[in-house]
């Protein structure tokens, strides 16, 4: 069985938005970054 981290990122605005993320415990902090700017669908830079 895989080791995995659940995270769940908040964004502060007048209504709370947050996404639930499911990560290996392999992924790297490059790869969390890209999964949360993707689930946001916020755009690079």
């Amino acid at each position: 069985m895989a080791n995995v981290f659940k995270l769940r990122v908040i964004i502060d605005t007048e209504e709370d938005v947050f996404r639930d993320i499911e990560m290996s415990h392999q992924s790297s902090f490059h790869q969390l970054h890209e999964t949360i700017l993707q689930s946001f669908q916020f755009e690079k830079g």
